[in-house]
Formats: C-alpha cells, sequence, structure tokens
C-alpha cells in the first residue's frame, strides 16, 4: 500500500479544557478576565506540538476531488432532508387550516456552538512540503533508498489563536518560511526545519499578528481589525525561475483535474426549483416584518515595516559553491561534487551567518534593495439584513503612506534580471494560450453601486543608480513627497464618474560623477498639482 501513498501527514495534538491557558497568560488573561459578568465562560484549549505534511503534487487535486465529493454528497442529503421536512410542515400547517387554528410564527435567533467560550489554538513546528515532482512514487517511508528531490517547503514556527466569545480575537504567526530547496527527504524530521538549509529562494517574515474586535449587531455591526507585519526578508537567485515553472505546472495539471471533476459532478447545482421558491418565499417574508436596513462596518489598520530583498546571480551561486565543495588539503576528487549547497544540521553550523551576510553585504554581485514599510487605513460600510436593497451603495475607503527609503542599485542587477528573464520565457509560452482564452471570455464590467475612494501619500525616497565598479558615474533620483486622491462613484442609472487629486512637492534627477561636486545634468520639478475627472 505504500507505493499508493498520496499524503504523508504526522500531527500531535493535545485539547484541554480549563478556565485559563498559558496562551491567555501571555496575552495577559488572567482568571478574572476570563470569567463573564454574570457567569462563567468555558474555556478549551488545542494544540498541536508538531505538524508535518508532506504531499505529492497529484494528492492535492485527489484531496479536493474527495472534498468536493463529500461536500456534494452533504449538501444532497441535507436538501433531501429539507425537502421531507418542506413537505411535512406543508401538510401540518394545511391540517391546522382545516380546523381553523392560528399557528402563531415564531423566530428564533441560531445560536453558534462557540458563541459563549474561550477557545484557545496553539500550532508549533508546523510544516508543509510539496515535492517538485510528478512521479507518484516520491514518498516513500523507506530508509533504504531516500528520495532527496527539490520541494516547496512552507513552515511557521509558532501559531496562536484566542477569541473569547466570538468578540475579541487574536491571531499570531512566528517566524513564517517559505522556500524552494533542493534536497528534501522526509524520512528525517530536520529537513522540516528551515534553518537547516541553506538560505537561498526563501522568503521570511519574523511575525504577523492581528486583533479583531465585534461590537454589537444592531442597528450597525461595527467590526474593528488591527493587523502588524514585522517586516520580510527575501534571498533568491537566478534558479527561482526553474522552481516557478516546475510548479506552476503543477498547478495547472491539479487545476485541470479538479474542474474536469467539477464539470462531471455537476457541483454547484443541486439546488431544485421548488427549494428556490420556498427560499424566496421565507425572504420576502421576512422583508415585511423588517424593513429596516442594518449596516457591516469594518474599520481596519495595517502596518508593515520595511523590509529587504537581495538578488543573487548564478555566478555568486557558483563561486559559494565552489568554495564550499573544493577546502584546502583534501584530495582532488571532491572537486567534481556538483555545486549543490549540502544540508547542514545542529546549531553549530550557523555559528558562523553573521559573517556570512556580512561577506554578502561585500560582495558586490548581489543586489540589496530596501522595501520601504507602510501604514494603511481602511474603513467599509455595506448594506446587510432583509431589506438590504441594490438601491444601497457600499462604500469603501482606504488611506495608504508610504514610508521613506533609500536605494543603491548597482551593474549587478542586470546579469539576475536577465537570467529571470530567460528563464521565464518557457512559462509565458505555455500560459500564454490559456491568458488569451481567459481574456477572451472576461469582459470588463462596470462597478455598480459601489463608492470607492483611495488616499495615497509616497513619502521621501531616494534611488542611486551606480555603474560602479565600472565607471564612477551615478545617477540619482529623488522624491520629496506626493499626496494623490482617487475615487470612483457610481449611480442607479450606472453612470460612473472617476476622479483623481494629486500634489507633488518636488521630483529631481541628475547624473554626475563620483568626485564632481556639481551634476552635469540636472532636471527638477517643483509643486505639480494635477485635477483629472472621466
Amino acid at each position: 500500500m505504500r507505493r499508493y501513498r498520496l499524503a504523508y501527514i504526522v500531527i500531535d495534538f493535545a485539547i484541554q479544557n480549563y478556565r485559563a491557558s498559558a496562551l491567555d497568560v501571555s496575552k495577559g488573561h488572567n482568571q478574572e478576565e476570563a470569567r463573564d459578568p454574570d457567569g462563567e465562560v468555558d474555556s478549551f484549549f488545542l494544540d498541536f506540538p508538531k505538524i508535518h505534511a508532506v504531499m505529492q503534487p497529484i494528492a492535492l487535486g485527489k484531496l479536493t476531488d474527495l472534498y468536493i465529493y463529500y461536500d456534494t454528497e452533504l449538501k444532497r442529503r441535507s436538501q433531501k432532508k429539507a425537502d421531507e421536512i418542506d413537505r411535512l410542515a406543508a401538510n401540518t400547517r394545511r391540517i391546522l387550516q382545516s380546523l381553523d387554528v392560528e399557528v402563531p410564527k415564531v423566530t428564533e435567533r441560531s445560536r453558534s456552538l462557540w458563541e459563549e467560550k474561550l477557545l484557545s489554538l496553539q500550532i508549533s513546528r508546523f510544516a508543509a512540503a510539496i515535492p517538485l515532482d510528478s512521479r507518484d512514487d516520491v514518498i516513500s517511508l523507506t530508509t533504504e533508498e531516500p528520495n532527496e528531490v527539490g520541494a516547496l517547503l512552507v513552515s511557521v514556527a509558532l501559531i496562536s489563536f484566542v477569541t473569547r466569545k466570538l468578540e475579541t480575537s487574536y491571531a499570531k504567526l512566528g517566524e513564517i518560511s517559505a522556500q524552494f530547496v533542493t534536497r528534501f527527504d522526509q524520512s528525517k524530521e530536520e529537513y522540516f526545519a528551515p534553518q537547516n538549509h541553506p538560505k537561498m529562494n526563501r522568503i521570511s517574515l519574523p511575525s504577523i499578528s492581528c486583533e479583531v474586535y465585534a461590537g454589537p449587531a444592531e442597528p450597525k455591526q461595527p467590526i474593528w481589525i488591527d493587523a502588524k507585519v514585522d517586516g520580510f526578508e527575501v534571498d533568491v537567485d537566478g534558479t527561482l525561475v526553474n522552481h516557478l515553472n516546475t510548479l506552476n505546472d503543477i498547478y495547472r495539471a491539479s487545476l485541470e483535474r479538479v474542474n474536469a471533476f467539477t464539470a462531471e459532478t455537476n457541483f454547484g447545482s443541486l439546488f431544485d426549483e421548488s427549494r428556490a421558491k420556498t427560499e424566496i418565499q421565507n425572504l420576502s417574508e421576512h422583508k415585511e416584518e423588517s424593513p429596516k436596513v442594518n449596516f457591516l462596518n469594518i474599520e481596519g489598520s495595517f502596518i508593515y515595516r520595511a523590509g529587504v530583498c537581495r538578488l543573487y546571480p548564478k555566478s555568486h551561486v557558483l563561486r559559494q559553491g565552489n568554495r564550499k565543495s573544493v577546502p584546502s588539503g583534501k584530495s582532488s576528487k571532491r572537486a567534481s561534487t556538483p555545486a549543490v549547497a549540502p544540508l547542514i544540521t545542529g546549531r553549530s553550523s550557523f555559528a558562523s551567518s553573521a559573517a556570512i551576510d556580512e561577506s554578502r553585504r561585500i560582495d558586490s554581485s548581489v543586489a540589496e534593495i530596501q522595501i520601504p514599510g507602510l501604514n494603511a487605513w481602511v474603513t467599509y460600510q455595506t448594506p446587510i439584513g432583509n431589506a438590504a436593497s441594490s438601491t444601497t451603495p457600499i462604500r469603501a475607503h482606504a488611506e495608504v503612506m508610504i514610508h521613506s527609503s533609500e536605494n543603491k542599485l548597482n551593474p549587478s542587477l542586470v546579469p539576475f534580471l536577465q537570467e529571470v528573464v530567460a528563464g521565464l520565457k518557457i512559462g509565458i509560452q505555455q500560459s500564454s494560450e490559456q491568458k488569451a482564452v481567459a481574456s477572451a471570455n472576461t469582459a470588463m464590467r462596470p462597478i455598480i453601486g459601489m463608492n470607492l475612494s483611495l488616499y495615497l501619500r509616497l513619502s521621501k525616497s531616494r534611488l542611486e543608480l551606480s555603474c560602479q565598479p565600472i565607471s564612477k558615474v551615478v545617477c540619482e533620483l529623488n522624491w520629496e513627497e506626493g499626496n494623490f486622491l482617487m475615487a470612483v462613484g457610481s449611480t442607479d442609472d450606472s453612470v460612473q464618474t472617476m476622479t483623481c487629486v494629486g500634489q507633488i512637492r518636488g521630483a529631481s534627477g541628475n547624473v554626475r560623477h563620483m568626485f564632481s561636486p556639481e551634476a552635469c545634468l540636472r532636471a527638477e520639478l517643483k509643486d505639480i498639482g494635477f485635477n483629472a475627472m472621466l
């Protein structure tokens, strides 16, 4: 049976019910805060010390098939049961009407099972790997011949979630990492840890946190969201495009399988006309009972700290590989080893990470780009409830402020871009036909019944294009500050208006020699304002 295995999942978990968990205490919830003023709140704590999963590419499609099948069967049986209840209710109503008995209308508010609970969820050492191989025998638990293939490894060191009465919720993800690894063996647990792999082709985030608070439901349902991302770090080289093309092939194959299965089972077309008519009648009755319109107000703030992106050309990777594969004092037989960074395990192997990072900064072949941070504030209002109609517009407004940044780009960025463009040609050719078909089938539809507005502020930024070490010429681009306001509105008669207002405090550019105090070419713009309407 092992040769037919599609997924390999290891889960350790523990569940308890007690008043306050260690996670609540760390969040500032003590025994008194965990209690309800009118009573006590039941608490449940679910802990996953480890989750490791390896799935073949074909397993993604088959798991989707399994989900669609069971979801379709559950909906079919649920609808069958609902039809039987409707027939029984109709017969009972007919009998009571014949006896001239007035049937009272009773409406009960549905309550969730977790509405009056304190829930805590904690997941440690979560890791999922997708082998970048289309073979069916990639996954094997035998250690005699370990399969070491490339894989996409996604890992999270800590996931914590706390919710109290479904009103206040807090979630945090720590040490998030997504990486393409050249060697992966699911039979060894250390391969699931990102720190045991080379840092190339990896994106890592220190932490992501989000807090949500929901207020009273009537007459307006307010929801406040506060999210924060503590920056990110990206290290990629020219071989990234090969992994992306392989992952794209796997995704397209799985998508075609899911679409074919969905078309065969007629997923989503289970509601018959009689059931639809009954729902429409019930909806009209509820509208007559409650004609007022309720609104859902969502306000959110987002804070993102600055990140860094390092781009390595293939020449840098090969040079580093040759240094590792030919140590001094060893035989020349080791020189024929492919320049693949070996798997490093243990804490001592990463003791020199600071020295490695310092050497990367000194190496001029590595392009380092600082991505500026930003602050965002969003508000969204939409009508909800039985009396919500299309005449009530949906309103959304966003304010985004991008912080200041400084970057210096060297000619070393050009080889990396050439390698990426040359490698992506395969993927572009493979997906060009599908994109053409999708664009032909997708028509542009106007945004009806929505009022959208966006305020964007670009802070002071500086970009320097250097020709070193070939030449001492430098090109500097400076941006002082820019404020832009864009709005899109629509009316009931499908008339749209688009407005854009902007003000630029200043922008300049100059070309000069490093040893020259003055620029040989300079262009500058000051206090630019514009207004456009469509």
